[in-house]
Protein backbone atom coordinates (compact mmCIF):
# COMPACT_ATOMS: atom_id res chain seq x y z
CA UNK A 1 0.00 0.00 0.00
CA UNK A 2 2.56 2.13 1.44
CA UNK A 3 4.61 1.73 -2.24
CA UNK A 4 1.21 2.37 -4.33
CA UNK A 5 0.46 5.41 -2.18
CA UNK A 6 4.05 6.77 -3.09
CA UNK A 7 3.90 5.88 -6.58
CA UNK A 8 0.55 7.74 -6.73
CA UNK A 9 2.17 10.52 -5.34
CA UNK A 10 5.41 10.79 -7.59
CA UNK A 11 3.10 10.50 -10.40
CA UNK A 12 0.98 13.31 -9.68
CA UNK A 13 4.05 15.49 -9.13
CA UNK A 14 5.32 14.15 -12.70
CA UNK A 15 2.03 15.36 -14.04
CA UNK A 16 1.82 18.63 -12.54
CA UNK A 17 5.86 18.79 -13.27
CA UNK A 18 5.13 18.58 -17.28
CA UNK A 19 2.33 20.66 -17.21
CA UNK A 20 4.39 23.34 -15.54
CA UNK A 21 7.09 22.76 -18.04
CA UNK A 22 4.40 22.93 -21.15
CA UNK A 23 2.80 26.09 -19.43
CA UNK A 24 6.28 27.91 -19.28
CA UNK A 25 7.05 26.74 -22.97
CA UNK A 26 4.00 28.36 -24.20
CA UNK A 27 4.73 31.47 -22.32
CA UNK A 28 8.02 31.54 -23.52
CA UNK A 29 6.42 31.19 -27.37
CA UNK A 30 4.97 34.21 -26.55
CA UNK A 31 6.87 36.65 -25.44
CA UNK A 32 8.91 35.49 -28.12
CA UNK A 33 6.62 35.96 -30.97
CA UNK A 34 5.56 39.36 -28.82
CA UNK A 35 9.71 40.41 -29.48
CA UNK A 36 9.51 39.72 -32.88
CA UNK A 37 6.50 41.64 -33.33
CA UNK A 38 8.42 45.03 -31.52
CA UNK A 39 11.27 44.25 -33.96
CA UNK A 40 9.25 44.13 -36.76
CA UNK A 41 7.61 47.90 -35.98
CA UNK A 42 11.58 48.63 -34.97
CA UNK A 43 11.76 47.43 -38.51
CA UNK A 44 9.13 49.60 -39.63
CA UNK A 45 9.55 53.01 -37.94
CA UNK A 46 13.21 52.57 -39.43
CA UNK A 47 11.96 52.69 -42.74
CA UNK A 48 9.62 55.47 -41.98
CA UNK A 49 12.88 57.25 -40.74
CA UNK A 50 14.70 56.57 -43.88
CA UNK A 51 12.15 57.31 -45.80
CA UNK A 52 11.87 61.12 -43.81
CA UNK A 53 15.24 61.35 -44.49
CA UNK A 54 15.17 60.63 -48.35
CA UNK A 55 12.52 63.82 -48.54
CA UNK A 56 14.86 65.95 -45.71
CA UNK A 57 17.67 65.24 -48.40
CA UNK A 58 15.68 65.91 -51.49
CA UNK A 59 14.63 69.12 -49.93
CA UNK A 60 18.19 70.70 -48.89
CA UNK A 61 19.12 69.50 -52.53
CA UNK A 62 15.75 72.00 -54.02
CA UNK A 63 16.94 74.88 -51.84
CA UNK A 64 20.40 74.23 -52.52
CA UNK A 65 19.37 74.23 -56.41
CA UNK A 66 17.47 77.13 -55.72
CA UNK A 67 19.80 79.70 -54.10
CA UNK A 68 22.64 78.68 -56.72
CA UNK A 69 20.06 79.79 -59.45
CA UNK A 70 18.61 82.79 -57.45
CA UNK A 71 22.38 84.12 -57.39
CA UNK A 72 23.48 83.12 -60.95
CA UNK A 73 19.88 84.82 -61.79
CA UNK A 74 21.59 87.94 -59.93
CA UNK A 75 24.81 87.63 -61.86
CA UNK A 76 23.45 87.41 -65.20
CA UNK A 77 20.68 90.53 -64.72
CA UNK A 78 24.03 92.37 -63.27
CA UNK A 79 25.70 91.79 -66.24
CA UNK A 80 23.16 92.29 -68.70
CA UNK A 81 22.86 95.64 -67.49
CA UNK A 82 26.49 96.38 -67.55
CA UNK A 83 26.44 95.18 -71.31
CA UNK A 84 23.54 97.14 -71.97
CA UNK A 85 24.92 100.47 -70.60
CA UNK A 86 28.07 99.43 -72.95
CA UNK A 87 25.94 98.85 -75.95
CA UNK A 88 24.20 102.62 -75.70
CA UNK A 89 27.51 104.40 -75.06
CA UNK A 90 28.55 102.71 -78.34
CA UNK A 91 25.26 103.69 -79.64
CA UNK A 92 25.81 107.31 -78.58
CA UNK A 93 29.50 107.25 -79.44
CA UNK A 94 28.29 105.79 -82.89
CA UNK A 95 26.05 108.66 -83.44
CA UNK A 96 28.08 111.48 -82.57
CA UNK A 97 30.88 110.01 -85.16
CA UNK A 98 28.07 109.88 -88.13
CA UNK A 99 27.06 113.48 -86.99
CA UNK A 100 30.74 114.75 -87.74
CA UNK A 101 30.89 112.98 -90.85
CA UNK A 102 27.34 114.66 -92.26
CA UNK A 103 28.89 117.98 -91.13
CA UNK A 104 32.01 117.29 -92.83
CA UNK A 105 30.35 117.03 -96.09
CA UNK A 106 28.87 120.56 -95.98
CA UNK A 107 30.30 122.26 -99.08
CA UNK A 108 30.93 118.78 -101.01
CA UNK A 109 30.26 118.74 -104.47
CA UNK A 110 27.68 116.28 -105.46
CA UNK A 111 27.76 117.43 -109.37
CA UNK A 112 24.52 115.54 -111.26
CA UNK A 113 22.38 113.79 -109.12
CA UNK A 114 18.77 112.32 -109.80
CA UNK A 115 16.15 112.39 -106.86
CA UNK A 116 13.46 109.52 -106.12
CA UNK A 117 11.08 112.12 -107.53
CA UNK A 118 12.85 112.23 -111.01
CA UNK A 119 13.86 115.82 -110.32
CA UNK A 120 17.46 115.95 -111.69
CA UNK A 121 19.73 118.68 -110.19
CA UNK A 122 23.05 120.12 -111.81
CA UNK A 123 26.32 121.34 -110.24
CA UNK A 124 24.56 120.02 -106.53
CA UNK A 125 26.55 120.75 -103.25
CA UNK A 126 25.38 120.04 -99.99
CA UNK A 127 25.10 122.83 -97.84
CA UNK A 128 23.41 121.12 -94.44
CA UNK A 129 22.61 117.62 -93.69
CA UNK A 130 20.07 117.54 -90.70
CA UNK A 131 17.66 114.61 -89.11
CA UNK A 132 14.70 115.52 -91.88
CA UNK A 133 16.40 116.68 -94.68
CA UNK A 134 19.25 117.42 -96.70
CA UNK A 135 20.12 121.13 -98.17
CA UNK A 136 20.96 121.19 -101.59
CA UNK A 137 22.28 124.07 -103.66
CA UNK A 138 22.49 123.77 -107.32
CA UNK A 139 22.45 125.18 -110.59
CA UNK A 140 19.04 126.19 -110.14
CA UNK A 141 18.82 127.54 -106.22
CA UNK A 142 18.51 125.87 -103.41
CA UNK A 143 16.45 122.60 -102.81
CA UNK A 144 15.76 120.97 -99.56
CA UNK A 145 15.67 116.96 -99.69
CA UNK A 146 13.54 113.96 -97.93
CA UNK A 147 16.22 111.48 -96.71
CA UNK A 148 13.61 109.15 -99.12
CA UNK A 149 14.02 110.69 -101.80
CA UNK A 150 18.21 111.35 -102.12
CA UNK A 151 19.53 108.58 -103.89
CA UNK A 152 20.31 105.05 -102.43
CA UNK A 153 24.21 105.82 -101.92
CA UNK A 154 23.44 109.45 -100.61
CA UNK A 155 21.13 107.86 -97.90
CA UNK A 156 23.92 105.06 -97.05
CA UNK A 157 26.34 107.77 -96.86
CA UNK A 158 24.57 110.14 -94.47
CA UNK A 159 22.86 106.71 -92.24
CA UNK A 160 19.49 107.83 -92.82
CA UNK A 161 17.15 104.76 -91.92
CA UNK A 162 19.72 102.70 -90.52
CA UNK A 163 21.85 102.53 -87.05
CA UNK A 164 22.89 104.21 -84.36
CA UNK A 165 19.90 106.80 -85.08
CA UNK A 166 17.00 103.79 -85.75
CA UNK A 167 18.37 103.09 -82.39
CA UNK A 168 18.55 106.15 -80.13
CA UNK A 169 14.67 106.09 -81.10
CA UNK A 170 12.36 106.45 -78.28
CA UNK A 171 10.96 102.78 -77.98
CA UNK A 172 13.15 101.51 -80.78
CA UNK A 173 13.87 98.41 -78.90
CA UNK A 174 12.54 97.92 -75.50
CA UNK A 175 14.55 97.02 -72.86
CA UNK A 176 13.94 93.09 -71.20
CA UNK A 177 13.13 92.77 -68.12
CA UNK A 178 13.63 89.54 -66.42
CA UNK A 179 10.10 88.75 -64.52
CA UNK A 180 8.41 85.37 -63.98
CA UNK A 181 6.20 84.62 -67.09
CA UNK A 182 2.35 86.14 -67.33
CA UNK A 183 -0.22 84.39 -68.22
CA UNK A 184 -0.42 82.86 -71.42
CA UNK A 185 3.13 83.69 -72.25
CA UNK A 186 5.60 80.94 -72.76
CA UNK A 187 8.02 80.21 -69.67
CA UNK A 188 11.49 80.61 -70.24
CA UNK A 189 14.16 77.39 -70.92
CA UNK A 190 15.80 77.84 -67.38
CA UNK A 191 12.37 77.93 -65.39
CA UNK A 192 11.26 74.75 -67.37
CA UNK A 193 14.33 73.05 -66.63
CA UNK A 194 14.13 74.03 -62.77
CA UNK A 195 10.46 72.79 -63.02
CA UNK A 196 10.69 69.34 -64.73
CA UNK A 197 14.44 68.51 -62.30
CA UNK A 198 12.12 69.43 -59.50
CA UNK A 199 9.10 67.26 -60.49
CA UNK A 200 11.74 64.12 -61.66
CA UNK A 201 13.29 64.80 -57.76
CA UNK A 202 9.66 64.19 -56.67
CA UNK A 203 9.31 60.95 -58.64
CA UNK A 204 12.31 59.50 -57.63
CA UNK A 205 11.76 60.25 -54.25
CA UNK A 206 7.86 58.60 -54.06
CA UNK A 207 9.79 55.36 -55.65
CA UNK A 208 12.16 55.53 -53.33
CA UNK A 209 9.25 55.00 -50.81
CA UNK A 210 7.40 52.66 -52.46
CA UNK A 211 10.66 50.13 -52.80
CA UNK A 212 10.87 50.91 -49.14
CA UNK A 213 6.94 49.78 -48.51
CA UNK A 214 7.63 47.00 -50.28
CA UNK A 215 10.23 45.48 -48.20
CA UNK A 216 8.25 46.19 -44.88
CA UNK A 217 4.85 44.59 -46.88
CA UNK A 218 7.12 41.49 -47.35
CA UNK A 219 8.49 41.74 -43.81
CA UNK A 220 4.75 41.52 -42.41
CA UNK A 221 3.74 38.62 -44.72
CA UNK A 222 6.81 36.66 -43.48
CA UNK A 223 6.09 37.37 -40.18
CA UNK A 224 2.36 36.10 -40.27
CA UNK A 225 3.79 33.07 -42.24
CA UNK A 226 5.51 32.38 -38.79
CA UNK A 227 2.58 33.13 -37.20
CA UNK A 228 0.37 30.73 -38.30
CA UNK A 229 2.51 27.91 -38.55
CA UNK A 230 3.35 28.04 -34.41
CA UNK A 231 -0.74 28.22 -34.35
CA UNK A 232 -0.47 25.24 -36.11
CA UNK A 233 1.96 23.73 -34.15
CA UNK A 234 0.27 24.60 -30.41
CA UNK A 235 -3.04 23.39 -32.23
CA UNK A 236 -1.42 20.22 -33.30
CA UNK A 237 -0.06 19.65 -30.01
CA UNK A 238 -3.03 21.05 -27.82
CA UNK A 239 -1.80 24.31 -26.63
CA UNK A 240 -3.85 27.53 -27.39
CA UNK A 241 -3.33 28.99 -30.44
CA UNK A 242 -5.19 32.16 -30.36
CA UNK A 243 -2.63 34.36 -29.52
CA UNK A 244 -0.84 33.13 -32.75
CA UNK A 245 -4.17 33.76 -34.89
CA UNK A 246 -4.26 37.12 -34.19
CA UNK A 247 -0.69 38.37 -34.44
CA UNK A 248 -0.42 36.54 -37.87
CA UNK A 249 -3.92 38.70 -38.64
CA UNK A 250 -2.11 42.06 -37.42
CA UNK A 251 0.78 40.96 -38.98
CA UNK A 252 -1.39 40.96 -42.01
CA UNK A 253 -3.01 44.03 -41.63
CA UNK A 254 -0.11 45.80 -41.42
CA UNK A 255 1.04 44.50 -45.03
CA UNK A 256 -2.06 45.17 -45.94
CA UNK A 257 -1.96 48.71 -45.00
CA UNK A 258 1.77 49.23 -46.55
CA UNK A 259 -0.14 47.92 -49.76
CA UNK A 260 -2.17 50.57 -49.65
CA UNK A 261 0.18 53.36 -49.04
CA UNK A 262 2.34 51.85 -52.16
CA UNK A 263 -0.30 51.94 -54.66
CA UNK A 264 -1.41 55.72 -53.62
CA UNK A 265 2.43 56.43 -54.47
CA UNK A 266 2.14 54.50 -57.47
CA UNK A 267 -1.04 56.98 -58.24
CA UNK A 268 1.06 59.92 -56.99
CA UNK A 269 3.95 59.24 -59.79
CA UNK A 270 1.35 58.60 -62.59
CA UNK A 271 0.32 62.32 -62.19
CA UNK A 272 3.92 63.90 -61.30
CA UNK A 273 4.70 62.06 -64.60
CA UNK A 274 1.93 63.51 -66.43
CA UNK A 275 2.80 66.85 -64.94
CA UNK A 276 6.70 66.44 -66.30
CA UNK A 277 5.36 65.37 -69.63
CA UNK A 278 3.77 68.72 -69.64
CA UNK A 279 7.06 70.81 -68.22
CA UNK A 280 8.98 68.91 -70.87
CA UNK A 281 6.98 70.80 -73.40
CA UNK A 282 6.78 74.18 -71.97
CA UNK A 283 2.78 73.67 -70.13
Amino acid sequence: MLAAFLFIVLFAVGVSYFFEIDSRRSEFNQAKSLLESNQAGIVNKQAQIDALRVQYDAARVVVERNSSLSDTKSKLTREIAELKAEREKLIVDFAAQVTKVRSATEGAELGVITLATGQGLQGAKVQKVGEEDVTLTHTLGVTKVAPENLPPDLQQKFRYGKVPFTLLKPGAEPTPVVAAPAAGTAPSATSTLAKANKIQMEIDQKQNQINQLEQVRRQWLDKAGQMRNQASTAQSNGRPSYTFNAQAAQCEQNANQASQQSLALKNEIARLQADLANAAVGK
